[in-house]
């Protein structure tokens, strides 16, 4: 769990725990004023995640990816989409994006609020999420 504070207890307790406790300077009152926070980033997530209609209440979709990456759509009719990508490799990959995309969440600051144009590098180990005005259309397959 998230620690509280950097006091011995680490804001749980005072008596000795039965699990180590992580390092004292990781915890909350020390992320509340760090934007840059891992504190920060699941707030945003939070908040997105009330505001945006395709996360409250949209139909979700797998989307096809590169290998390491997970990618879904969460859409709602007249709401546009949201799509969550996670590259899960310690290399970056590419992902395809819809024209007119805006990166609303990311791990990694440098992308948060950028436009890419149908395509956006994802960073090892990075998740971003992606607004984008309509979902993205299924692939098609031709059957001879």
């Amino acid at each position: 769990p998230m620690q509280w504070d950097g006091t011995a207890g680490r804001g749980f307790s005072t008596v000795k725990p039965w699990l180590p406790y992580g390092p004292a300077g990781i915890n909350v009152a020390s992320q509340q004023a760090d934007p840059a926070s891992m504190l920060a980033l699941h707030q945003r997530a939070i908040w997105l995640r009330k505001q945006l209609p395709p996360l409250l209440r949209g139909a979700y979709r797998e989307l096809e990816s590169p290998e390491d990456v997970f990618a879904f759509e969460r859409s709602a009719p007249g709401e546009g989409a949201v799509v969550v990508a996670v590259n899960t490799a310690s290399e970056p990959r590419t992902i395809a994006v819809a024209e007119g995309a805006e990166v609303i969440l990311s791990t990694h600051e440098a992308l948060q609020g950028a436009n890419p144009s149908n395509s956006l590098d994802l960073p090892a180990l990075a998740a971003v999420w992606v607004r984008t005005s309509s979902p993205r259309p299924l692939v098609s397959s031709s059957h001879a």
